[in-house]
């Protein structure tokens, strides 16, 4: 997935092999590759990188704790 920008300022993404750097925008104009920050979130202070699988297995496991105190 790489992010194309137009001569008239048009934003797109597409997804084109890496040696790629040249589209048409869809306003028909020709759009060129550039470089754009990824849109991840890390937290580096505390040393937890969070995800949405982590987040669903955290809930997961929670789940599982208060299932298993019902049952006892």
């Amino acid at each position: 997935m790489y992010e194309f920008v137009c001569e008239s300022g048009h934003l797109t993404e597409r997804y084109v092999h890496f040696e790629q750097n040249i589209v048409q925008c869809n306003c028909g104009a020709s759009a060129k590759r550039i470089i754009s920050a990824p849109a991840i979130s890390l937290e580096g202070w505390s040393g937890s990188f969070p995800s949405a699988h982590g987040r669903f297995e955290q809930r997961h496991l929670d789940k599982l704790k208060a299932e298993q105190k019902a049952n006892s």
